[in-house]
């Protein structure tokens, strides 16, 4: 069986490998669900416009913007449903599945009114959709510094903004107000130590920061291991690898992440209760 992750391609300026300043441009589109009529498909459209510079033997920086379009995804009202015959072919293709999602998004019932009037309606019945559309505008820019040779010192740092949010339009179409939403994130990291970790004795240690708010992004494709995964999410992350001989190595990382908004202990009685998570995690990896 054969599975289609998508298509990408990426165009580099000039063609010298060794050029001080290498502008690039990268474009791509990745299927989520197939297009089955009269269900929609859904896809992700993406374009990056960057640029690796070589301000001096010692200094190197990368960055780029990146534009990305999540079609198909935002929830609405599902309207394939009769009084008489009950769902139709397309029912239920506006939902944001949970065996996609993680959490932290703003999410709405897509049901239609006649089924949640209906006797016997349960809560194992109700489909949840995407509040908002999703556009994110991202700005990464990476920095390496070899001064200190053979340990390297790299610096990074990504700002992301929902374009598409419109909370006017969210409660005009939805009947919900997002007060807490949130539609921008950051995150920062640097590491100290080797490049990369392939012979005995080598080390890299991280330390990392990632604010996130709600809806900056789909939470089903945010890193799952901080915070247990999705948006509406802040926390620190530290690490250490250890090269225990050529190609093999032994990394060590210790994560930690809560919510931002929306408490989900006793809100009234303690109103700065906030979901968190500590995490430990111990990796070998092995290279051959």
């Amino acid at each position: 069986n054969l599975s289609f992750d998508g298509i990408s391609s990426t165009w580099t300026l000039p063609a010298a490998s060794n050029a001080a300043f290498r502008p690039y441009a990268t474009l791509g589109w990745f299927p989520v669900r197939d297009q089955q009529p009269p269900r929609r498909g859904r896809h992700i459209v993406g374009a990056q416009i960057g640029a690796q510079w070589d301000l001096s033997p010692r200094l190197r920086i990368k960055f780029g913007l990146a534009q990305y379009d999540f079609r198909n995804f935002e929830g609405q009202v599902d309207q394939d449903y009769d009084a008489i015959d009950g769902p139709g072919r397309s029912y239920g293709q506006h939902e944001y599945e949970a065996g996609l999602r993680q959490r932290g998004n703003s999410l709405f019932l897509t049901n239609n009114p006649l089924e949640l009037a209906r006797a016997g309606f349960a809560a194992d019945d109700m489909m949840w959709g995407l509040a908002a559309s999703f556009k994110p505008l991202a700005l990464t820019v990476a920095a390496q510094f070899s001064h200190f040779a053979p340990v390297f010192v790299g610096v990074s740092g990504e700002l992301v903004r929902n374009q598409a949010f419109d909370r006017q339009k969210i409660g005009d179409t939805k009947g919900v107000w997002l007060d807490d939403a949130r539609v921008f994130g950051v995150g920062l990291r640097a590491t100290v130590g080797a490049a990369e970790v392939r012979n005995r004795g080598d080390w890299q240690f991280s330390l990392g920061y990632r604010w996130l708010g709600s809806d900056a992004v789909p939470d089903a494709f945010v890193d799952s291991d901080l915070g247990g995964g999705g948006t509406n999410l802040r926390g620190v992350s530290m690490g250490l690898v250890y090269g225990l001989a050529r190609d093999t190595s032994l990394g060590l990382r210790y994560l930690s992440g809560s919510t931002i908004s929306s408490p989900t202990v006793q809100p009234t009685l303690r109103p700065r209760d906030r979901f968190s998570l500590d995490a430990l995690q111990v990796d070998m990896h092995v290279r051959f």
